[in-house]
């Protein structure tokens, strides 16, 4: 090019964005050091100094075609490679935070689990106890140690043939839940009324793995209903029945004498 000289046309090609990956070979008249320095400086990948044979040229030409093509290919490697590590870094970042939520909720559900008031029993498919709470203890008497490995209906005070039993595992097998009253068993032989829930837990797969049973001791509050509905048919001060249960008591009396043609 008229005005620049090769040095100059090599910074140019630099500078261009497109252009800047063509590999530049000086070929010059000039042995000087300095030049050499300089065109290397400038990004020239060789330097050849007349007199000089076309079939170098060439060679040189092309093993610098094919080592561009290779720094090319490693570039664009590299960069798929940084994109991937950045990608995983985000995915490994997301796994942490994950199992960081999963960690505190487990440490939360462990805090409900030791500090309900409410019996917790946890079993395997096979009905066997995995595991209790403290509150389990307070109400049945059994430790944790006592009751490990064994089958949960040793907590029941009723036989396993009899029908409200039967109609709690045909529950937990339709449904996956069951809820009502119980008769269960302390340690001691004592029997209490008990409110249960208990619930199936099942794999991903739908595979039963677990039940989990809650249930509380509710004798106080029988009692208390007891007490409402006796003092809502009696005499608070005489314990004698009062109007309201002595006409629901004649009426009754009536009513069957009626059916027996005696009046």
């Amino acid at each position: 090019m008229p005005g620049i000289d090769g040095f100059e046309v090599c910074r140019r090609l630099k500078e261009h964005p497109e252009l800047r990956q063509v590999p530049v070979i000086f070929l010059s008249a000039q042995h000087d050091t300095d030049d050499k320095v300089r065109g290397f400086a400038m990004g020239a990948v060789d330097f050849i100094a007349k007199p000089f044979q076309a079939e170098e040229i060439l060679a040189r030409t092309d093993a610098h075609v094919r080592l561009g093509r290779a720094q090319q290919a490693l570039a664009a490697e590299r960069a798929l490679l940084e994109e991937r590590v950045v990608e995983r870094t985000a995915e490994l970042a997301k796994e942490v935070e994950q199992r960081r939520a999963n960690e505190e909720f487990l440490r939360l559900a462990s805090q409900v689990f030791e500090a309900t008031q409410d019996a917790i029993v946890v079993t395997d498919r096979e009905a066997r106890i995995v595991a209790t709470n403290p509150a389990f203890t307070q109400i049945s008497g059994y430790t944790a140690e006592e009751v490990l490995g064994r089958n949960v209906g040793l907590l029941h005070a009723g036989e396993p043939d009899e029908e409200s039993f039967q109609a709690l595992v045909q529950s937990l097998v339709k449904t996956g839940h069951w809820s009502g009253e119980i008769l269960a068993r302390r340690k001691s032989g004592e029997t209490y009324p008990g409110l249960l829930s208990a619930s199936v837990v099942r794999d991903a797969e739908g595979h039963v793995i677990n039940h989990v049973a809650v249930f509380m001791d509710i004798t106080e509050r029988k009692a208390e209903q007891h007490l409402i509905d006796f003092l809502s048919n009696h005499d608070a001060l005489t314990g004698l029945p009062n109007r309201l249960l002595a006409r629901q008591r004649f009426a009754q009396t009536l009513n069957a004498a009626r059916r027996e043609g005696r009046c």
